[in-house]
């Protein structure tokens, strides 16, 4: 598809989460890939809450693809609007 860059990102799919599938776009024109969420139960958020939810992955970003990518786990502590 023309203007769209493809990049390497490195995986690894954590012990506790070894059964959850990884990262998959449902369709063809969706704009990022669905995560699911690695707990045991189910999570409610109140209005404006936040919580900090396991992935169960880890990944590896392509030296200078840092720009488009939040710091890990600072959304969840300084909270995104």
């Amino acid at each position: 598809m023309k203007g769209v860059e493809t990049i390497e990102i490195e995986v690894v799919r954590l012990a506790h989460a070894r059964d959850l599938a990884l990262p998959d776009y449902a369709t063809a024109a969706a704009a990022g890939a669905d995560l699911l969420a690695a707990i045991d139960q189910d999570i409610e958020l109140a209005p404006l809450e936040r919580k900090i939810v396991p992935t169960g992955i880890s990944i590896a970003l392509p030296v200078g693809e840092l720009h488009s990518w939040s710091w890990p786990g600072m959304p969840g502590l300084c909270g995104v609007k």
